[in-house]
């Protein structure tokens, strides 16, 4: 499993930045992917130590449909042994700048989305619907989500509301910081933080950790990303 790792970490650096992410780790992002192109992502969460060992990845598709509004197909929990729940998430994400002249040097959007979870290995059919604010600090470009959520068993592993929090800040023009976290004690109920680095060529590799607000649910361990915009 060590060699695994060093393999997908290995092609990461490798890849060739994006313009949109679906979410910033996990938390939905105020970016969408640009009309009638194509953005994909690869999530690995992962431990390597004997004690605790584990591999969970997750993988976004999204579409640009026009009107601050994307497409979406994610598939979640793939090799995770312990849920015994992979499943495919259909839906919509929408980010709608708002113009209010009194805030626009904070860029506000407001981002709402939903997805039908369809579990691959009969556990049924459920939901994920969220809604956040989006702004950005003009001093330090620090960019902050709030907002909240509702999603069922096949995404959550059990149903669960949520208060999301996010935040995303520049470093250089190509090095950022960012993090998100859930509440809760459900599969999404962690605090990711993570470098971000943008490529050309439209890709971007995140390297982090995460730590969970409960470990009987979800897991501590090591976080690598890569996006790219096609």
């Amino acid at each position: 499993m060590k060699k695994l790792f060093l393999l997908t970490f290995l092609i990461c650096l490798q890849a060739p930045q994006a313009w949109s992410q679906m979410t910033i780790l996990n938390v939905p992002s105020a970016d969408v992917a640009p009309k009638k192109r194509v953005f994909v992502q690869h999530e690995s969460q992962f431990r390597t130590k004997e004690k605790g060992r584990f591999l969970n990845a997750t993988n976004y598709l999204t579409f640009g449909a026009g009107h601050n509004t994307e497409l979406t197909a994610t598939y979640y929990n793939l090799g995770n042994l312990s849920y015994n729940n992979d499943t495919l998430a259909l839906g919509f994400k929408t980010a709608l700048p708002l113009s209010i002249e009194e805030i626009k040097n904070y860029q506000p959007k407001i981002i709402f989305g939903s997805a039908a979870a369809i579990s691959v290995q009969g556990n049924g059919v459920g939901n994920w619907t969220y809604a956040a604010a989006n702004f950005t600090i003009p001093q330090s470009q620090t960019r902050l989500t709030i907002g909240g959520s509702q999603g069922t068993k096949q995404i959550f592993d059990r149903n669960s509301t949520a208060l999301m929090l996010g935040f995303e800040q520049k470093i250089t023009n190509k090095l950022s910081y960012v993090g998100d976290w859930y509440s809760g004690k459900n599969a999404l109920g962690i605090f990711a933080s993570a470098l971000s680095y943008n490529f050309p060529n439209d890709l971007v590799l995140f390297t982090g950790y995460q730590v969970a607000n409960s470990t009987r649910i979800a897991r501590n361990g090591f976080i690598i990303e890569v996006a790219k915009l096609f």
